[in-house]
């Protein structure tokens, strides 16, 4: 694409942008210091670009970091191939993470919402173990995921359904029952017309009954050390 026409659209036009700008969004503003666990250069290369004014390392699932060094900890695809490739669970990644986050620093990411509809026809597809989906676990769900991060020694405590996915986010959906209920039902409403009948009266039927939530593949959540 020609230069002039880059210029021209929004800057967040692309879902690498928009990937940059929610990680972003989890900092208070005053961060310095920021630590990436990823295995995929694409999340890593947008929260990069995303955070100009910080010292942003990289690194590796499983891989030694400083303890207690960074002011955020960001962990894109927490439920990816190499948390098991890596041996670890997530319960092991978070409390990992926790270690290298100063006293009251941020840490946020993003992980597969396993027990959704649409995570669990994943797994059929792609013929997921039961050991790799029990590794993952940890964050199957927003009332598990809660639980776990309160496990893992992290305050105040935020869970929100991804829309319509992590890498080109448009909306996060708190995952308050209600509120997410009302979302939904617009969400829905809104997209009639791509879906066939009973294609769009079962994606109703679902957000009237408060499980529009069971429609997202991904969940992402944000916490912080306490002080």
């Amino acid at each position: 694409m020609p230069a002039a026409s880059r210029d021209t659209l929004p800057p967040y036009a692309s879902g690498a942008a928009r990937l940059g700008l929610l990680y972003r969004l989890a900092l208070a503003g005053t961060e310095q210091h920021v630590l990436v666990v990823s295995e995929s250069p694409f999340a890593a290369t947008a929260i990069v670009a995303a955070n100009p004014e910080a010292a942003v390392d990289v690194i590796a699932p499983g891989a030694a970091a400083p303890r207690a060094a960074y002011d955020a900890v960001f962990v894109p695809g927490l439920a990816a191939g190499g948390a098991c490739r890596a041996n670890r669970s997530l319960s092991q990644q978070l409390l990992a993470a926790r270690a290298w986050l100063v006293p009251g620093g941020v840490l946020a990411g993003d992980a597969a919402h396993l027990c959704s509809l649409r995570g669990v026809a994943d797994a059929m597809r792609l013929r997921t173990g039961p050991l790799s989906w029990l590794r993952g676990a940890a964050c199957a769900s927003p009332p598990v995921c809660r639980r776990t991060l309160a496990r893992c020694g992290l305050a105040d405590v935020e869970c929100y359904y991804v829309e319509p996915d992590i890498d080109s986010p448009l909306v996060l959906v708190p995952d308050h029952r209600e509120v997410a209920r009302r979302h939904f039902l617009r969400a829905v409403r809104r997209t009639r017309g791509r879906h066939r009948g009973p294609g769009y009266l079962a994606r109703l039927a679902l957000a009237a009954a408060g499980l529009g939530g069971q429609m997202q593949r991904q969940l992402f959540f944000r916490a912080r050390r306490p002080c």
